[in-house]
Parts: structure tokens; sequence; C-alpha cells
């Protein structure tokens, strides 16, 4: 094997620390792209001399026409080059080296030869390399055709150059066979030419995101050619652009017709076509509005056109590829391949064929589509009976393996792939896509999965002796030695232990042949806990018993001195099946090393020492309890000797922490020390991550957000971090102005890339890299659209909407119609029953869930000393997960169904976080039904989208059949979601054990009981096809029912506000705040800490009060509807001010309205009225009592942390949101006591910086470390925020109840 095959082996399957997330292996294909400028000369004479470059060019990407090429360019052209790429191109072009305009002064005033200095001329050319290799490595300037003609045309024509992008990869039309030669007949089309050339200006406009120039634009070009469908389409776009929805449909409905033409409208290349160009354009339109099924429409329209149109056929696959709708994407690459003979478009159809199997049963994809798909690629390419085939190549053979695989044909995949594998492996041009270690991993994958055990065994044995830096191969040589029966096994132990422990002649790094050793004790230790063997043969049992145990030693000794805290993760497997005794002598020996010259003289081997001592459980946790004290201050001396290098004291701090946070010391004190130690360090992601660990036990949102934010979590990894703030935002309710603009950014972040995987996929296409469409589908399908971060935002959204937004009727229904709230309901309507059950569960028993956990809790085992450490306990009784490296491999390639975050596929970071997944899905999932049944009460169904978007009317939705029988199902999901409400204690909090003591979720279904037992349709009294909506005519009314359910609300509300008097009696912070005494010793951050705070009893009350509001005044609004009570039906959409300005006519005529309605009534419907009341009274008497309380709270923390009421005002106005008209009114004396406040803040400011001054030190003494003032302040203005806004939600609801109260009496 050559030295450079080996390196590029080493490069692809490097020995993994921890598991590699998707993410990490989400890149572009194996391709290169290599490009020099070199060969500097320089022409003329005088005043017309230059100096040129030789740029030469090596590739086998695809979208590059030639492999290799040779130009010369000057610097003009290079920037000739970047202004195109800038005008063109989405990119941030880097800059070019200095035109040095000093070296290009008259030589009179220099003393050396200028630009055409030979050293000047080389540090131009290397930036100039540099600079080309960053644009053409970009993958959107690789489609540019400007770069492909600066590349590898031998002259850059500027008159003949047209801007435009390039095809990429496998050819898709008939327009990028020859690019070239369809440009020039494109020009040669003077139609084409010209209409190109107007649509021009308006492409500029969008490319800069001035849309009202370009629609000024496109009026001026419509005024002209009023025909000019491509405009028209471009239009309908920019006009979305504009937020004007409704002129957009009004221009599209028109093209609409045009575009369902059977036949053209005018001769070819005519404007009023809806040629390529429009189709473009209006497609593009409905994927904005994403109505993929519209752009299906258009491009089948446009293929009964024109059916031999190769263009329109790729683009209605395209169409398809969006829907998923893998029939008719095959049935479309068959007539591609009919039509054009071109292989791609075959390879096309079949893998359309293997897509489908993950939609259907097993038993079709075994009889079915696997059989299908391998005909068709024996029929074209590989039917040894035909004697004549067409040429194959590299992506054909490897479609016919992944075909082979999926029907686990292993044997015949040997044979194929020993009859092809050198072919395509060996190739002179370099250009095989194959990986290079492609001719080790299948064949072993094969062997071992076709049995032949011994071959594999052999063969791994044989790649490690080439190259032992692959773990890979250690994996498979395990695999298959414990895969043998018992009597290969004592035949080759002696061989397999003599070949780990023999050390290679020449190693360099010895660490993966230490894990090797490590690996082969742990295989051994599964071996006997899975076959309950008393006994191993002797050659394991001495290796158990002597070298096992010092090669675990052996391994932390020798690496702990290198990095800093990576030996945990390393050996924590290790820890695992070693008996108490075992992990008692390895935590001595340990500890033993603490006080060893080596941990004196060196600081990363103490802390490693120390983190590895944390995995021996509770033996360690008993040591800790009596010696943490010594522990400690021994660190904090290292911490502040100054010898000690900054990077670690920051780890020695977090160390510390760590320690205390496990002897249970004061969790202000922590913070504090880890505040202090932000300072040292405010990059170190894990102080960050430790402090907002602490803020979470304090329950403050607001730090938490802030810290959030320090964290500097970007683009995709909110779908794997974003849970710090999903789980708990609706925990502890603060500001929901925030709150609401990070769950629209988790949604909209899902949008744009779920767009650009699916552009991935059409790549993929494009590229024939086939394999990686499953891996792209699983990242889009599982990670992004059901994603349980994702799903919390969806939901969470709306709850907040509807908690501060929704106090009257029409706001309600308007919120429930916002398309972001579409989103979820979307769901219902694939459903017959309407029922959001199949979102969350693959099945009807609530068994296996749907929803993906992609939370990755790979980050908390340094911080949270409960991870990665294994207390006593029965081993026999831990789970044995083993999966071979071949089935893995397979697994991953076969496009499986889930994705699993790194942590989740490791069972020992996985058991804190299953259970925490199943309480926060179940919990999502009751969510929803209480969406659901709030949306089905207030959104009619039968009304479009678009008229539901842009209806600004709010009428009474009267329930029909289908509405009663909607809820039936729904209330029947809730209520099994209810029993699977199971609080178990987690390591992180979660609000369900509250939500269930304050029994909260009771009442919910009780005002559903008031229309499913209150009122029954009669049906025989009107025979419709179609269902009506109730009215007296067509309902029976049983009031005595409906009486039962009310008195039922009217106790559980009762009981439920008792139980959360209760629940709050009980906290200490209550307690403290009904003292008397002025104590300023008080610390109400532990008071508000913990689970089941005062926060979070006040958060959850006011989450599910607002959906029980939202009921009673939908059922309210029913059956004012229902008996003609128009008076109760106030328009509640009506500001105080449009309330005052009422005419004195309107409001006569609303009572005597009223005076009619009452004499009209009877006794019942009077009832009926006083009942609801009541709700309305119970309602504003807790909310008065609740929101006294809050104030209480309130003035109890501002005292604590000396808060200002200058600081609480503006507080205070920012939550609610006051008008411009509240504004001025203030202004004057705001204007007035403008230099008192601001003396007044400044003097605080000052006093909190003095104070901070004099809590803060360089030196860390145990026992001095005091919170500053500052920080407590901000904690304060934190709590004073959630219960402020909790405050304001519940306020905003009573004075919208006492308004209404008033409008109807």
């Amino acid at each position: 094997m050559s030295a450079v095959e080996t390196e590029n082996r080493r490069e692809i399957a490097r020995l993994p620390t921890r598991p590699i997330s998707l993410e990490d292996r989400y890149d572009p294909p194996a391709n290169f792209l290599e490009i020099e400028v070199l060969n500097p000369e320089t022409h003329g004479f005088a005043g017309k001399r230059y100096t040129d470059y030789e740029v030469r060019m090596k590739t086998n990407l695809p979208v590059f026409r030639l492999k290799e090429c040779t130009v010369r360019r000057r610097y003009s052209d290079f920037e000739w080059l970047r202004k195109e790429l800038e005008r063109d191109s989405k990119i941030v072009v880097p800059p070019l080296p200095s035109k040095a305009w000093k070296r290009q002064m008259p030589t009179f005033f220099r003393r050396d030869d200028g630009i055409f200095e030979d050293d000047f001329i080389e540090d131009r050319r290397k930036g100039l390399e540099q600079f080309i290799n960053k644009v053409a490595g970009h993958p959107l300037a690789q489609n540019e055709r400007s770069l492909h003609v600066f590349l590898q045309e031998p002259a850059i024509d500027h008159d003949k150059y047209v801007p435009g992008k390039m095809p990429s990869g496998i050819p898709l039309t008939a327009r990028t066979l020859n690019s070239h030669q369809n440009d020039s007949q494109r020009i040669a089309n003077p139609r084409l030419e010209v209409n190109e050339r107007r649509l021009r200006p308006i492409y500029d406009y969008m490319e800069i995101h001035n849309y009202r120039k370009a629609l000024t634009e496109i009026d001026r070009l419509l005024k002209k050619q009023a025909n000019f469908t491509a405009c028209k389409a471009l239009k309908c776009l920019v006009l979305l652009k504009l937020e004007r929805p409704e002129d957009a449909s009004i221009l599209a409905n028109e093209l609409d017709t045009l575009a369902s033409a059977t036949t053209r409208a005018a001769a070819p290349g005519d404007a009023s076509n809806m040629d390529e160009n429009a189709l473009t354009f209006f497609s593009q339109y409905y994927k904005d509005l994403r109505q993929y099924d519209k752009v299906v429409w258009l491009y089948e329209a446009a293929a009964k056109r024109e059916p031999t149109s190769e263009e329109f056929l790729c683009s209605l696959f395209m169409a398809y590829v969006r829907m998923k709708d893998y029939k008719n994407q095959m049935l479309t690459a068959q007539k591609l391949y009919k039509l054009t003979r071109k292989i791609p478009y075959y390879n096309w159809a079949i893998i359309s064929v293997l897509l489908q199997i993950d939609e259907n049963s097993n038993q079709l994809k075994q009889t079915l589509y696997i059989p299908m798909a391998l005909k068709m690629l024996d029929k074209e390419f590989f039917d040894e009976n035909l004697q004549q085939n067409k040429p194959y190549g590299e992506m054909e053979c490897l479609l016919y393996l992944h075909t082979l695989e999926l029907k686990e044909d292993f044997s015949k995949s040997l044979i194929f792939l020993n009859k092809h594998l050198e072919l395509l492996t060996k190739a002179a041009t370099n250009e095989s896509m194959l990986p290079a270690y492609f001719s080790h991993e299948k064949p072993l994958i094969y062997n071992y999965k076709a049995g032949n055990l011994d071959v594999t065994y052999h063969l791994a044995k044989q790649y490690l002796i080439e190259d032992n830096y692959l773990w890979n191969w250690y994996e498979v040589l395990f695999d298959t030695f414990f895969k043998f029966d018992t009597t290969k096994q004592e035949e080759l132990i002696k061989d397999l232990h003599e070949f780990i422990l023999t050390t290679p002649n020449q190693t360099a790094d010895l660490r993966n042949i230490h894990l090797a050793r490590i690996e082969l004790g742990l295989r051994w230790q599964l071996t006997r806990f899975k076959n309950n063997l008393s006994t191993l043969p002797e050659l394991a049992s001495t290796y158990l018993t002597n070298s096992f145990f010092n090669e675990i030693i052996s391994y932390i000794e020798t690496y702990s001195l290198k990095t800093t805290s990576l030996v945990m993760h390393d050996i924590y497997r290790a820890f695992e099946y070693l008996t108490s005794e075992d992990r008692s002598r390895l935590h001595k020996h340990l500890i033993n090393q603490l006080t060893s010259e080596t941990s004196q003289t060196n600081i990363q081997y103490l802390i490693n020492i120390l983190y590895c001592a944390r995995l021996c459980g509770d033996i360690h946790h008993s040591w800790l309890s009596e010696n943490s004290h010594s522990l400690i201050q021994k660190l904090l001396d290292l911490v502040n000797q100054s010898s000690t290098p900054l990077h670690l004291s920051i780890e020695l701090l977090t160390l510390i922490v760590n320690i205390m946070d496990e002897t249970n010391q004061s969790k202000s004190e922590l913070y504090t020390l880890l505040d202090r130690t932000y300072d040292k360090d405010s990059s170190n992601f894990d102080v960050k991550l430790y402090m907002y660990n602490i803020a979470l036990h304090f329950n403050c949102i607001t730090i938490m957000k802030d810290l959030f934010e320090r964290l500097e979590i970007k683009n995709i990894q909110y779908y794997s971090l974003g849970y710090l703030l999903t789980d708990h935002y609706l925990r502890i309710h603060s500001n929901y102005h925030h709150i609401r603009s990070f769950f629209n950014y988790l949604t909209n972040l899902l949008f744009v890339y779920t767009d650009d995987s699916w552009g991935q996929i059409m790549f993929c296409y494009k590229y024939g890299n086939f394999l990686r469409i499953n891996e792209i589908r699983t990242f889009s399908d599982c990670y992004l659209s059901y994603s349980l971060i994702y799903i919390q935002s969806l939901i969470g959204s709306i709850i907040i909407d509807l908690i501060q937004n929704g106090n009257r009727y029409n706001s309600i229904g308007k919120l429930l119609k916002y398309s972001s709230s579409q989103v979820l309901f979307d769901h219902k309507q694939k459903n017959k029953n309407n029922s959001l059950h199949s979102l969350f569960y693959k099945t009807d028993n609530n068994d296996v869930l749907k929803i993906q956990d992609t939370r990755d809790f790979d980050i908390w085992p340094k911080i949270d000393y409960r991870r990665l450490r294994f207390d006593s306990g029965n081993v026999n009784d831990k789970p044995i997960e083993t999966i071979s490296y071949a089935d893995r491999i397979l697994i991953e390639n076969s496009g499986q169904t889930s994705y699993q975050s790194p942590s989740c596929k490791d069972f020992f970071l996985r058991q804190y976080q299953t259970v925490d997944f199943q309480q926060r899905s179940t919990l999502c999932y009751f969510r929803a039904n209480i969406l659901n049944i709030i949306y089905t009460l207030y959104v009619d169904p039968s009304i479009s989208k678009t008229d539901l978007a842009a209806s600004s009317i709010s009428v009474v939705h009267m329930p029909d059949e289908q509405v009663f029988n909607s809820l039936k199902i729904i209330i029947n999901d809730y209520e099994q979601c209810i029993k699977s409400l199971n609080p178990v204690e987690t390591i992180t909090p979660c609000e369900i054990q509250s939500i269930l003591e304050l029994e909260l979720y009771k009442s919910i279904p009780l005002f559903v009981q008031i229309l499913l037992e209150g009122i029954t349709l009669n049906m025989t009294a009107e025979a419709s096809s179609t269902p009506s909506k109730i009215s007296l005519t067509n309902t029976i009314v049983h009031f005595d029912k409906i009486d039962q359910s009310i008195n039922a609300i009217i106790k559980q509300l009762e009981q439920s506000y008792k139980l959360l008097l209760k629940k709050l009696e009980n906290t200490s912070f209550q307690k403290r705040c009904q003292e008397t005494t002025d104590n300023k010793n008080i610390d109400f951050l532990n008071d508000l800490s913990g689970k089941q705070s005062p926060l979070e009893f006040y958060s959850v009350y006011t989450e599910f009060i607002s959906y029980t509001y939202s009921l009673y005044l939908s059922i309210k609004s029913i059956l004012a509807t229902l008996f003609n009570k128009t008076s109760l039906l106030v328009d509640n959409n009506d500001t105080t001010s449009n309330r005052a300005s009422n005419t004195k006519k309107s409001k006569k005529k609303v009572n005597e309205q009223q005076s009619s309605n009452i004499s009209n009534e009877n006794e019942n419907e009077t009832k009926l009225w006083n009942q609801l009341e009541k709700i309305e009274s119970l309602y504003n008497e807790q909310w008065t009592q609740i929101i006294e309380n809050i104030r209480k709270y309130e003035l109890f923390i501002r005292m604590q942390a000396k808060v200002n009421d200058n600081e609480y005002d503006r507080l205070e106005k920012e939550l609610i949101g006051d008008t411009d008209q509240q504004m001025n009114k203030s202004k004057s004396k705001l204007d007035e006591n403008d230099n008192s406040d601001s003396s007044s803040l400044s003097t605080m400011t000052k006093e909190n910086n003095n104070n901070d001054e004099q809590t803060s030190s360089s030196v860390f003494e145990l026992g001095k470390i005091v919170m500053r003032p500052s920080t407590v302040h901000t904690f304060a203005l934190g709590y004073l925020e959630s219960f402020i806004q909790i405050r304001v939600c519940l306020a905003s609801k009573q004075k919208t109840l006492q308004l209404r109260q008033q409008s109807s009496t």
C-alpha cells in the first residue's frame, strides 16, 4: 500500500473519541479542485508593461467542462472576475491583493522597479492564488459562468460574454447539453435576446432586494408589452415579496388560466407564451407560498403542451421529488430515458423505485421494489446473458451494490464487488468518487454479513498490519472474533491476544493500540454477562485479572499528560462492568496519584485524574464528602499561582465548581465563582454552560436567555442545542415578545434548512450521488420536520400568542389563522378525523414516537457530575446493547427513518435523556390537543387557506356535525394523553408535576361537554348533503346538562385555585413575603430556585387559564348566537377610545335589542346566562387576588435587590407595551424628572460598581466569594420581568372581561 493511500485513509477514518454527529458528516461529495497561479511573466516596454500569470486547474467536479486546463490571466482579469461574482452571485467575494498605488508612481519618485519587482510579483501571485482558490471552492461560485470563462477559456471576450449560470453535474436539459452552443442559439434568436435584455434590470433590482424598483420596472415594461407572460410571472413574485398577496393572487389566477392551456398561445419564442422563463418565475411564486402541488400542476400542464421537451420533463421530475411522489418520479424518469436515451435518467427511475421502500411494508420491499430495481439494472447493464450491454460506470455499480444490500444478498454483493472493484478503484485518471477505504470496508462488511467470518477475521488483521491507525478495522476484528462459536474462539484466542498485545514496529502513536487492549477486556466482560458465563477461557480470565486493570491505569496515566478532559471520554466505557472491588481499587490508585510528583508538576495531569476518578460514582462521592474542603483549597492555590496558565486556571475553576456542586454547597457561591471565571475568559463554552445550568436552578429565564446568547449557538445548532430554552420557556414565563421572536426564528429556520435539504437532494440527482439521498432525507424529515425542538417552538408560539393576545373572541380567531399557526394544524387536515395523533406517533397505541429527539446532551458530562459515572449495583441488571460495525454502516446507508443525536446513540448518556424526551413529547402532544380543541371551535375548515388568511372580519364559528365529531375524537386523544402524563424525576425540571398537582387539565373537557352533551343535532329536521350549522331549528338544547357542566367547571376552577394557594403557601418565598421583619440577609434566589417554585406555579396557572378562558369565550359566543343574544356579541376588537366615541344612537339600539331579548327569553336561558356570569365573576375574583399577591412579590424583590422606581417603571412599561398616546401623556412628567432620574441611576450604578470592585479580587479565597450586587440586581430584574409579565397578562384579560360585563349590562 502506498504512503499516499495510507495517509488518505487516515484522514477519512480517524479514531473517533466520541460519536460523530450528522452535521459533522453533512459535507459535499469527496471531490477535488486544485488551482495554481504560477510562472509570472512581464511583457511590453515602458508604460505598456504588464504582468500575467499562468492559471492551472485540475479537478474532477462534474460542473467543470474540462478536467485539466491552463490559461494565462492578468491582474485586470482577476478584477473582472471579482466584479462579475459580486454582481451575479450570492457569496461574499474575498478581496484581491492591493493595487499598490505607491508602486505605480512615476519612476523619478521611486528607486525600485515598482509593481514589476520580483518580490512584489511573487507576493501578488500568492495573493491571487489564495483568492482564486477561495472563490472556486465555493459551491455557489462554481455555477457562475464568469468563473468558468476565467478558468477554461483561452481568452476572455468581454463583448461576447453573457452573464448566467452554468449547469451542475449531469446535464438535465437540452440547454445544458452544450452550454456555449445554446447561448449562441439564444442570442441568435432576436426575440429571446430582446426578452432577456428587457428582464435584466428587473433581475438586478431583485438581486439587491429592491422590490419596489423592480415593480416599477415591471409596470413600465408591461405598458410597452402587455402580453409579456414572463414579466407577469415576475410581477406575481415581486408582489408577494412586497407583502401584497391579494394583488399577487389576482394576477396568479390569470396566469393559471394561461398555464393550464394544452397548446401554445403563439409561435415559439413569442413573449405571450408560458415559456420556460415564465414557468420558472411562476413556479417560484408557488414555492414561496409553499404550495408545491401547484408547481407540479404547472409542469404537468407544460409537459402536456410539449411532451417532447426535455426541459419541462426534468422540471416536472424535480417537482415530484419535492412532493415525494416516487411513483410519478419513476414514470417521468422513464419518459426522459425513452426520449433521450441518457443513462442518468435511467438511474433516476431506479432510485425512484428504491425510495418507495420506506413508504410500504417490508413484504413489498422484498417482493416488489428490490426485485424491480435489480431487474432494471440487469436488463440495462449487468445481465451476463446479453451480449450487448450498455457501458456502465461507477454510479451504476454503486446503485447495484446498494440494491443488493437492501435485499441482504451479501454473497452476490461480494461476487459483484470482486468483479468490478479493481476496475473502479484503480482508475488511472484518479477521477473515482469512491473513497480510498472503499476497497477495504466493503469486503469486510460483505464477508461478515455473508457468514465468512474466518475470511473477515484475517482480512481485518491484514488491514491493521498495513495501517493500525484505523479504529474501524479493530471493531470488525472484535465483532468477528466474538461472533465465532466457542470452538473457533479457543482456536484463535491466542492469536488475537498476541496480535492485540504486541506493539508493532515503527508505530508513532500508540493510543489506538492502548484503546484496542481496553476494548478487548470490555468485550470479554460483555461476553461473560451476556452469556451468563461463570468462567471464561484461561487466557481471557488471566487478561481480565492481571492486564486489563493495568491497561486502564496505563492509558489514564499516559494520556492525561497530553490533553485536558479528553481521557474521561475515551475511558468511561471501561468502567461500566468493573466490579465494586476493581472500581474501589482503581479509585484508590487515582486518588493516590493526586499526591504524586507528576500531579505536583503537571496541572493537566491532575485535572484528568480527577475527572477519571469521578467516573467511579458513589465511591468518589463518598470520598469527596470527607475531603472536598482540602481538595478545593488545593485547587484554589493552584489557580492563584501566577505560573498557572490561563486555560488551565479556567479548567481548575470549572472543576472546583463541579466539586462544590456535588457536595451540595451554595448555588449562589457557585454562580459567583463562575461569574468571576467568566471575567477571566469570556469565550469558554463550558463556563457559560455551567452558568446557564445554575441560572436554570434559580429559575431565572431572563438570565438563561442571556447566557444562551453568549454561547453563540448559530444556525443548525439550534436544532441540537435550542432545547436549552425551548424546554423551559413555557415552564417559566418571561418577556413574551422575546419568547415569540425566538420561536419564530426556530420555525423560520426549519423552512430555510428544509428548502436547502431539498436543493441538496436535487443536486444529488444531478451529480448522480444517489447514496446520499437517504441521508439528506433523514436529515430533512427527521432532524428538522419532526424534531422535538421544532414541535416545541411551533406549539409554543401559538400558546404565547394565546396567553398574551387571546383576550377577545376576534383576537383569538385571528391569531389561530396566522400562517405560522396553520403549519401545526395542516397536519390535522391530512387525517379525516382531524386528529394530531399521526404527527406525534407512528402507531395508534402511543408506543412508537414519530417525534425525533435531536437534542444533544453530549455537552453535559464535563459540567454535570451525574453524567458518565457508574454507581455500585448489580451489573447483571444493566442492559447490554451491542451492534456490529457492519450493521451500523448498513443501517446508515439504508436510509433509516429515525434520527438519533450523538448523545442518544450512547446508552450512558441516553439514560438521562430518554425519560426526559418521553415526558416532553407527551407534554407537547397534550398541549397540541388543547390547541386543536380551541382551533376546532374557532376556525371554520370549509374556508380555504387564502380566504382564511385574508379575512379581516371575524364571525362566530357555529359548529356543525363535523365539528362535533372532531371534538369527540380530540377529547378521546386528550384523555388518553392525560393517562400518559407521568411525572418522573429527571435531571432537568419539567412542569408536568405542577400541571397534575394543580388539576388544571380537568376543566378543559368540561367546557367541551357543554356542546357535546348540552346540544343534540336533530338530523331529521333538515336533510342536507352538506353539514349544516347548529341553530334553534335543527338542535335540541339540554339546559340541565349544560347547567351540570357549568357547575362542574366552576367547582373545578375553584379546586385548582385552592390547590394553587396551598402550593404557594408551602414555598419559602411566599413565607418570606408575608414576614414583617426587614431581614437584609434573605437570599431570595434560593427561595425562588429549584423545582415547583412560585414562578412555575403562576406560569402554569396563567397558561391553562388562558386555555379555559378561550374555551369560555367560544362557548359563550356560540350560545349567544344560537339564542340570538346579540347584546353579548359586542365587537371586542374596539379599543377604549373607540368605545368612548360610539354614538348615542348605536347605544340606544343595543339597549332596545337587550330589552327585546330579555322579554323573549325563558327561564332556562336566564339561568344559563347567570351561570356563565358566575364563571366570569370567578375569573375576576381569582385574577384580582393573584395580581395583588404578585405585586407583593415584586415589592419584596425590589426591596431585597434595591431596585429603584425608575428601573421598575421602565421594565413594566416595556412589558405592558404602552401606546403612543400613553407615552405622550407621561412625556412631560418624564422630562421634568429626567435630571433626577439620571442622577439617581448614575448614583446607583456607581454604588453597584463600587460594591462590585469591593467583592472582586484576582485572588480566590474559599468561603469569601460573595455574589456581586450587580449580579443580584440582574437576577432581581429577571424575576421581576417574569412576575410583571404574568400580572400584565392577567390584568389585560381582566380588563377585557370587565369591559364585556359593562357592555352587556
